[in-house]
């Protein structure tokens, strides 16, 4: 029974993801940060890269793309949206109308930011 619990707890954790609390949501990465974020865009495709930065951020999360690993393409009402982990993916799927309102937002902000 000590083992069964003990793999619930763990099992729960491992699926929790980056839905957790994050100091850094939200924020703009440091340039440690920085520096891992541009590897893992430069695993994509250019024309995906060029989505994934101007998205910049998980519409779930709200964490930087790539922060942790490399962003997934999710498909959502036939538009392209990327997410930050394989957590993320349920959540922007479920509710797609939200999740393209989110990216929009995103989109728009960035675009007034610059590059």
């Amino acid at each position: 029974m000590r083992l069964f619990a003990s793999l619930f707890v763990v099992g729960v954790l491992a699926t929790a993801g980056c839905h957790e609390a994050k100091p850094t949501a939200g924020r703009d990465p440091n340039p440690e940060e920085d520096a891992k974020i541009r590897a893992s865009l430069d695993k994509l495709a250019p024309e995906d890269r060029a989505l994934a930065e101007f998205q910049r951020r998980c519409p779930i999360s709200d964490e930087p793309l790539g922060s942790m690993g490399v962003p997934i393409k999710v498909m959502v009402n036939d538009q392209p949206v990327f997410v930050c982990c394989s957590s993320c993916i349920k959540s922007a799927t479920k509710d797609p109308d939200k999740t393209l309102q989110k990216v929009n937002l995103l989109k728009e902000s960035n675009s007034k930011k610059g590059p």
